[in-house]
């Protein structure tokens, strides 16, 4: 009986520990998840986690974005869909300065950002867009080959972000 309870409650926390750790290290967990996340919702259209690795210095801005992003999918025509799939991501920190760490503080001023990451992503996949445009349904694929870009991402009150937005 002892046994048997032991091992229930061994079951219990190993659980608990799964789901903390799985949590921890979701989409603002580090540098490459958040590029990734960004990538990948550009190529789904997935304003939720385009939202998720932006940093919004309030709720209006929050709010303004959304709307925004609403309005440019609206141009495009009616019942906008996106499947996208990332086939192939690598990704390669490189070294920042301290100077570029003063610089981007002093950019985004009132912003607590705690590190910078500069970095190189290389990747490809594929997005297939549909939708509604002057009646006419309308479907195109499109594909990324070894698409490679740079940039930097933030670490905000401990977690990194794509993007900020501020007033």
């Amino acid at each position: 009986m002892k046994k048997k309870l032991m091992v229930g409650v061994l079951i219990a926390v190993l659980a608990v520990g799964m789901v903390m750790a799985f949590t921890a290290c979701g989409v603002n967990g580090s540098p490459a998840s958040v590029v990734k996340a960004y990538i990948e919702s550009d190529m789904n259209f997935d304003l939720d986690k385009m939202i998720d690795v932006t940093y919004f210095e309030n709720d209006d801005l929050k709010e303004t974005y959304e709307k925004y992003f609403e309005e440019s999918i609206n141009e495009i025509g009616e019942n906008v869909n996106a499947r996208g799939k990332i086939t192939k991501f690598e990704f390669k920190e490189e070294e920042s300065t301290e100077e570029e760490f003063e610089i981007a503080k002093a950019m985004y001023e009132g912003v607590n950002i705690e590190e910078i990451c500069k970095f190189t992503v290389t990747y490809s996949g594929t997005a297939t867009i549909s939708a509604t445009v002057n009646g006419e349904e309308m479907e195109n694929t499109l594909t990324r080959n070894g698409v490679t870009g740079s940039g930097m991402v933030y670490k905000i009150d401990g977690k990194w972000y794509y993007d900020i937005v501020v007033a």
